[in-house]
């Protein structure tokens, strides 16, 4: 059995008790895209950190449906991992709110699938979007006692040179990226925590340590080089007590940056 597989399967059991692992309709997910826009939740970062603890890191695959990560009000939800073939624009993977609940899922020609898990600990911000064709960064805001990861991810990942980077200098959250197909774009929340250095993983290293998963969530901040195969991956991958960055690739580069929170 497949690791994704494994991975749906024993998130899904956690996720039950939370949430019943429920999915939505393609109309509801149409919807979602103008409801996030009018997301209005607002983050206090002065907020006392909370004790995080997460749930979940579950994978999606095409042909599925959207899957439930549970509801928005007490958790937010991120990218943990995407896989495949991202060679169009409408190659996505994402997770999103609707109707007051978390969903993994993707989309596109090329067959892409993701992993995701969700960390208690709200509130959190709308979604910063940066897309290739910029000529800046997008600002993110502050980066003391905040942590920003992905969540959406889409487009051509064909050479070393297409990456998308979530990064803190002068104590403010930045993203970027570059695009030789000029495609890309990509997605991040913020959340009021505290976070650790980022940890890299390339196709040339084994697993990373990225840290322990006790009380602690992996947020991607970097994918980056050749996703042109369906068993290419990034994923930063829970074991029972760690987290580690990890992945394959089948022939050119990847590479890939996460830190915990």
């Amino acid at each position: 059995m497949n690791t994704m597989k494994i991975s749906y399967l024993l998130g899904c059991l956690a996720l039950l008790v939370a949430s019943g692992c429920v999915v939505e309709t393609e109309d509801a997910e149409l919807a979602e895209e103008s409801a996030d826009t009018q997301e209005a939740t607002s983050e206090d970062t002065a907020t006392a950190m909370q004790a995080i603890s997460s749930v979940g890191d579950v994978g999606w695959s095409p042909g599925q449906p959207a899957l439930g990560l549970g509801p928005s009000s007490d958790r937010v939800c991120f990218l943990t991992g995407i896989k495949g073939n991202f060679a169009a624009s409408g190659d996505l993977i994402r997770v999103y709110v609707s109707n007051g609940s978390w969903y993994l899922s993707g989309s596109g020609p090329s067959g892409v699938a993701g992993w995701a898990a969700c960390a208690y600990v709200t509130p959190f911000s709308g979604e910063y979007k940066w897309e290739s064709g910029q000529n800046y960064p997008t600002a993110l805001g502050s980066a003391s006692k905040r942590m920003c990861f992905i969540t959406r991810v889409s487009g051509s990942f064909n050479s070393t040179s297409d990456w998308v980077h979530l990064y803190g200098q002068s104590g403010q959250w930045f993203m970027t990226g570059e695009s030789t197909a000029s495609d890309v774009k990509f997605g991040a929340r913020c959340v009021a925590a505290e976070y650790g250095l980022e940890k890299s993983w390339g196709n040339n290293d084994l697993g990373t340590y990225v840290g322990t998963s006790a009380g602690q969530s992996c947020g991607l901040t970097k994918i980056s080089g050749n996703f042109d195969n369906s068993q290419d991956f990034l994923h930063c991958d829970r074991t029972t007590d760690s987290w580690y960055l990890t992945g394959k690739a089948t022939s050119g580069s990847l590479g890939g940056r996460a830190r915990l929170f």
